[in-house]
């Protein structure tokens, strides 16, 4: 969640008409933020990036190429087998069965928490040019897991100071109706709605578990009253909003558990190595989506798993 290299990278691209109806600031904008939020706890870890970054752009040996559609061509037979064991087996009486769904990069092409923060900072110079100012240490932040939470708070709180919690909704409603009128460059993935689908249609009980705002995730499934949404919590600081509870590795494990539904379920749909714990907790089968190089080979790393490969478009 929150890659924001890709897509904060374009912040003073001030292209975006903003409607009247546009959720302003009620009061002056303070930009005095918190020293306390920047916590400094910054690794060196560049070097897998630079790799995967290099290998994407430089050619392939023909011999790595016939070994890459070769592995496709296993992998969608293996979807194939996945998708009809789930469409064709029995139900067990008297037991409903969990599947556990993350949100952005899995059901959704893209990340909407990205996506709503540049509407929001697009929507002012004065965001724009404090979040140029704060970006380089922010997106180092929010590259590793340790300290995550701190960098996507400083970025969150300089995108929403000034908003209290009935202006923060009503730039959710405006991000989800663009959202839903294709303006977001974030879209459903249709693969992964059609998995929602069929355990649904079995009788399975669907989750949407997500580092993403809850409020935010919320609304965009609202249409899906049938599945529960679980994700972070934000929470008002300095006239801006901070993340309270990051619903982000672990603590999607434990939100999963606070909220009823155990420590283990059946089946977890996540495209994201930090949600190991997640797939591991996958009594029947884990899937990763549209995994990047290497995550499978440091899942499988981890000790014996039920985990698949799946392609989404």
């Amino acid at each position: 969640m929150l890659y924001l290299v890709a897509q904060m990278v374009i912040l003073w691209r001030p292209k975006h008409s903003f409607p009247e109806d546009f959720p302003r600031t009620k009061t002056p904008v303070d930009f005095r933020a918190p020293v306390d939020l920047v916590v400094a706890e910054v690794r060196l870890g560049v070097g897998e990036f630079t790799i995967i970054w290099l290998a994407d752009r430089l050619g392939q040996p023909a011999a790595a190429t016939k070994r890459q559609v070769s592995a496709m061509v296993s992998l969608r037979a293996e979807r194939q087998d996945v998708i009809v064991k789930l469409e064709d087996r029995p139900e067990a009486p008297g037991s409903t069965q969990i599947a556990v769904f993350d949100l952005d990069g899995t059901l959704l092409a893209g990340d909407s928490t990205a996506a709503w923060l540049r509407m929001l900072i697009c929507s002012s110079w004065l965001r724009c040019s404090v979040t140029a100012i704060t970006l380089p240490i922010c997106l180092l932040l929010v590259w590793f897991s340790a300290s995550r939470r701190i960098g996507a708070s400083v970025l969150l709180w300089i995108a929403t100071v000034g908003y209290d919690q009935e202006l923060l909704l009503k730039s959710i409603e405006a991000f989800v109706q663009r959202f839903e009128r294709g303006e977001r460059g974030v879209r459903w993935r249709n693969d992964g709605l059609k998995a929602m689908d069929r355990h649904l249609a079995a009788g399975d009980r669907v989750l949407v578990v997500t580092a993403a705002p809850v409020w935010l995730a919320e609304r965009l499934l609202a249409s899906r009253t049938d599945v529960r949404v679980l994700g972070s919590a934000l929470a008002r600081s300095w006239g801006g909003w901070l993340i309270g509870h990051h619903c982000y590795g672990n603590e999607k494990c434990r939100a999963l558990e606070q909220n009823g539904y155990g420590t283990a379920w059946d089946y977890a749909y996540t495209d994201s190595y930090d949600d190991a714990p997640l797939l591991a907790a996958a009594g029947k089968h884990g899937f990763i989506v549209n995994a990047r190089p290497g995550v499978v080979a440091r899942l499988t790393a981890r000790g014996p798993s039920r985990i698949s490969q799946l392609r989404w478009s």
